[in-house]
């Protein structure tokens, strides 16, 4: 009978203490995938950023998520693929406005002065800049962080 009461006890508490759990379903990209479907990869440093006329007041399927749209300069460094004569390319990419929706996109952002640089996959858009291979919604997962530099 004490082992009930305890078991019952342990599984009051264990209600009582445990939280909800939100989440989404984000698709998983290596780094070969990424690569086939990109049509430029470089390692470049951001050098200017600013933000665009683009103000959506949803994005995506994140319907309470409003951004703005921001367009990221790089010096590129190294081209791993695609047109390598690249020396400056302008990533196209979006901030939040306001806040920031629990389990949202995965923005980017980028801090300078740039004492970092980074791996981007990137497909051509049709006005000349560059999007994120894996999508505006998870613009992060396309964009790695090298190390040691």
């Amino acid at each position: 009978m004490r082992f009930v009461r305890l078991l019952i006890i342990v599984g009051a508490l264990f209600c009582a203490l445990v939280r909800p759990v939100e989440g989404r379903v984000v698709r998983y990209w290596p780094d070969e995938e990424l690569m086939e479907k990109a049509d430029l990869v470089v390692i470049a440093t951001p050098v200017r950023t600013r933000d665009t006329d683009e103000h959506l007041a949803s994005f995506s399927y994140f319907r309470d998520q409003s951004v703005i749209g921001v367009a990221t300069t790089f010096t590129v460094s190294g081209v791993l693929k695609g047109d390598a004569k690249a020396k400056r390319i302008v990533l196209h990419h979006y901030r939040p406005d306001k806040m920031t929706m629990i389990n949202g996109p995965g923005f980017v952002a980028f801090q300078l002065p740039a004492k970092q640089a980074y791996r981007l996959f990137l497909v051509r858009e049709a006005d000349g800049r560059y999007a994120p291979v894996a999508g505006q919604e998870d613009a992060d997962l396309s964009v790695r962080k090298e190390v040691g530099k």
